[in-house]
């Protein structure tokens, strides 16, 4: 737990270090992928930390949907909190000032459990005894999924960087497996984002395809009509 607690320690000070020498930084990005199925051959024990203007889809999107229920007069993400607990389907238990909830549409193939802070403000905002507190939920949800035969995981966080008015910082979480027959991992924390890449440029890609069209990808009996007038 301790090593968590540090790297989130640490990802706090960067931040913190980063807004004094950069005005420009408005939004922060932290990710997680754990242990060996990581997308690589190696295990990947880090955090990932990035910032910069714009925050990722799903922060945006989180951070403008509690924006616009602050000007009506709620808090979204306590409302969250409370029908949750109330409901207690999905409810999972209480560390500190963190709830865990599960959520009712996971965006992973197996689940998606969900760390949401009690009070409004900002992960920079966050005590020591917070962050140890999320490193110790954050190590229950491991010890959960290993549980289930699993060995590996997604982690996000998202918090506004400068703007504390409305938001609860919240940790999102997502076991992770490899798939046949390449042992490919079957997601990346891109999922718990909402922000995706492509290795190819489509443009190109699809001059290719266009090139080979009679010869190499379609019936050379002529079946194959020509894609621009398919």
């Amino acid at each position: 737990m301790e090593p968590v607690t540090d790297g989130l320690l640490l990802a706090q000070d960067f931040l913190a270090r980063l807004m004094a020498y950069d005005v420009t930084v408005h939004a922060f990005s932290l990710n997680w992928n754990y242990a060996p199925h990581s997308g690589s051959s190696i295990l990947h024990p880090h955090i990932q930390l990035s910032a910069g203007s714009f925050a990722t889809n799903r922060a945006r999107r989180l951070l403008n949907a509690s924006y616009r229920a602050m000007l009506q007069g709620r808090d979204l993400m306590a409302q969250w909190i409370h029908l949750e607990r109330e409901a207690g389907d999905r409810w999972c238990g209480q560390v500190g000032s963190w709830h865990l909830i599960m959520a009712f549409a996971p965006r992973g193939r197996f689940f998606e459990l969900n760390l949401i802070h009690e009070g409004i403000g900002s992960f920079g905002s966050l005590s020591p005894k917070d962050l140890s507190d999320l490193a110790q939920g954050v190590v229950r949800i491991f010890r959960f999924i290993s549980s289930m035969g699993l060995a590996s995981m997604n982690l996000s966080l998202f918090s506004p960087l400068r703007d504390e008015g409305s938001f609860h910082p919240m940790v999102s979480i997502s076991p992770r497996a490899c798939v046949g027959p390449y042992q490919m991992s079957d997601i990346s924390f891109q999922m718990l984002i909402d922000e995706f890449f492509a290795l190819f440029v489509p443009e190109e890609l699809a001059k290719q395809f266009r090139e080979g069209w009679e010869n190499s990808w379609g019936l050379r009996n002529g079946a194959v009509e020509d894609p621009a007038v398919a």
